[in-house]
């Protein structure tokens, strides 16, 4: 993490394999990354490890992680299509839903939080409400 005034890193994660994925919480107190282990990691904004999704750490890429715009949920994707939304606060996984038929790439939140949009490379995206 960069302190945009001074150029300076400010605080820095652990080696992680290969990051995909990062993304601010819309509070700015957490940090989401995934990574080509299939690994998706929650961290406080100082870098302090506070969750590793248990349900997301086996073997297959991860990639977008996407957060609910209350900052309650995260949306996450694999390699092979899935789609997986979780709940921050316990990591419970709340849905896994596999309708894409490749690997998912790229994901955003409605602002009214009750859609999330995947792109994927089976050339589709997907609305999922």
């Amino acid at each position: 993490m960069w302190d945009t005034q001074s150029s300076k890193i400010t605080h820095q994660l652990p080696p992680q394999d290969q990051p995909n994925g990062v993304a601010y919480s819309p509070d700015g107190q957490f940090v989401a990354t995934s990574n080509d282990a299939g690994t998706v990691q929650i961290w406080d904004a100082q870098g302090k490890l506070v969750r590793v999704l248990t349900g997301h750490t086996d073997a297959g890429w991860a990639y977008p992680v996407v957060w609910s715009p209350d900052t309650s949920l995260l949306g996450t994707a694999r390699a092979y299509g899935l789609v997986q939304l979780w709940e921050v606060q316990n990591g419970q996984e709340l849905a896994a839903i596999q309708r894409h038929n490749a690997g998912v790439f790229t994901g955003s939140w409605s602002p009214s939080g009750t859609v999330i949009a995947t792109g994927s490379d089976d050339a589709t995206v997907r609305l999922w409400g």
